[in-house]
């Protein structure tokens, strides 16, 4: 424009990854020009056409951009803001997109001050695949997909030195029209570990000692909650650190991990009763355990016959194959219907 300024549009269309090259180039002012612009007389006019003639005009300026996607932080656990406090662990902090050229730095927020809170570890002090390396340290990844364009990645990490909250600042000071990210983690100890049935109803049960019927031969999830001193939900990402271990004390209830951290399930191999109980590590070597999930097993539920003929007045006797038993607390109690009384009434016998 007439002020020597441009201004770059990425449009929203853009391939992400693509380079462009902005060429700038300056052209030498016409005598003329600058004699008219200033009222300059025929000696001054003649004085300016020669200087500008032996002149050389500016080299022209080249500029490489690159189309990226916004920056943005990963962590583990991410976008949950509290972390257990495991100084044993480092948390894996990655830059995503922008130059490559990505900075972090922490602030202080608690009385004690950020910086003694968290340390920078090195990476070269990262066991990185290696966890048998003599004095490495592992660290957890930071969640979330990798950049689908294949952009730039920077990762630093952070290891919990004491308990606290801290602020992190990263900032891409390369990246034009970047916002750096400021996040608050907190760093403090697991304080409780909750186990429950996902798909058992426990609402109507009245008491915490009533245990979850389940039948033989099924697998039923298993929610696994660990909560900080804070109860702030500490994500299942983090759950490596703490060495949280789910085991049943009944080789009829068998505990199933999958690949994810919280992928856990209660397979149900053989009628009886049982415990489930979770226990984490918290730093340095404190055990906490879970409440202890007590699971009852029952045969597949079925009546005997299955198909009747019976006369009018007949009578007969449905043999109950199977199920939960009856208890005194009406927990577990079989019973009976007819889709049509008028022809077929069911009477319960009792004992």
């Amino acid at each position: 424009d007439g002020t020597g300024t441009a201004v770059v549009t990425l449009p929203l269309e853009v391939e992400l990854g693509a380079v462009v090259s902005l060429r700038a180039e300056a052209a030498l002012p016409r005598g003329d020009d600058c004699s008219q612009a200033h009222g300059l007389d025929d000696g001054q006019a003649a004085h300016v056409r020669g200087g500008l003639e032996k002149a050389a005009p500016p080299l022209p300026d080249v500029i490489h951009l690159r189309a990226t996607s916004d920056f943005s932080v990963r962590w583990p656990g991410y976008p949950a803001r509290s972390l257990p406090f495991v100084p044993h662990f480092a948390f894996t902090f990655e830059g995503i997109n922008g130059t490559g050229a990505a900075r972090l730095e922490i602030v202080a927020v608690d009385a004690g001050g950020g910086e003694g809170v968290v340390e920078l570890v090195e990476a070269s002090k990262i066991c990185a695949g290696d966890p048998l390396r003599p004095g490495c340290m592992p660290a957890l990844p930071a969640s979330g997909a990798p950049p689908a364009d294949g952009g730039e990645r920077v990762h630093w990490f952070v290891r919990p030195s004491a308990l606290g909250r801290v602020r992190i600042v990263v900032e891409d000071a390369r990246l034009v029209g970047g916002a750096r990210e400021v996040v608050d983690i907190t760093f403090l100890p697991a304080g409780r570990v909750a186990l429950k049935l996902e798909d058992i109803d426990d609402s109507g049960m009245g008491s915490a000692a009533t245990a979850p019927l389940v039948v033989r031969g099924r697998s039923h999830r298993l929610s696994v909650q660990v909560f900080d001193v804070a109860d702030q939900v500490l994500p299942a990402s983090t759950w490596e650190a703490l060495q949280l271990q789910v085991e049943s004390n009944d080789s009829g209830l068998e505990v199933r991990r999958g690949a994810e951290p919280e992928d856990i399930t209660v397979f149900a191999r053989a009628a009886g009763s049982g415990e489930v109980q979770g226990l984490v590590y918290n730093s340095p070597a404190t055990l906490l355990y879970s409440n202890r999930l007590r699971v009852r097993v029952f045969e597949p539920f079925d009546v005997a016959p299955r198909t009747l003929a019976l006369l009018p007045g007949q009578g007969f006797e449905l043999t109950v194959l199977g199920g939960p038993r009856g208890s005194a607390s009406g927990s577990a109690r079989t019973e009976f219907a007819s889709s049509a009384p008028g022809v077929v009434r069911v009477h319960p016998r009792d004992g």
